[in-house]
C-alpha cells in the first residue's frame, strides 16, 4: 500500500498556522472552542480554504463575445 501524504483542509490550515492537523479538526468540529486568537484564525482560515477548494470546483462562467 502505498503511503501518500494527505492534502486535507486540515492540514493545510495547520501547515500554515504551525499547529496540528488534529488541532485544526477539533475546532472544526467544536470540540475546542475559539476563544483565542490562534483559534479564531485556525477557524477563519479553515473557511477560507473550504470557500476556495469550493470555487475551483464550479465550472467558470463564460463572458459573451459581445462584452469583449
Amino acid at each position: 500500500m502505498e503511503n501518500k501524504k494527505k492534502d486535507d483542509t486540515a492540514t493545510l490550515t495547520a501547515q500554515a498556522h504551525n499547529c496540528t492537523a488534529a488541532y485544526v479538526r477539533s475546532i472544526v468540529r467544536g470540540d475546542r472552542k475559539t476563544n483565542t486568537d490562534l483559534a479564531k484564525s485556525v477557524q477563519d482560515t479553515y473557511n477560507k480554504i473550504l470557500e476556495a477548494k469550493d470555487n475551483l470546483s464550479k465550472p467558470a462562467e463564460s463572458i459573451p463575445e459581445s462584452a469583449n
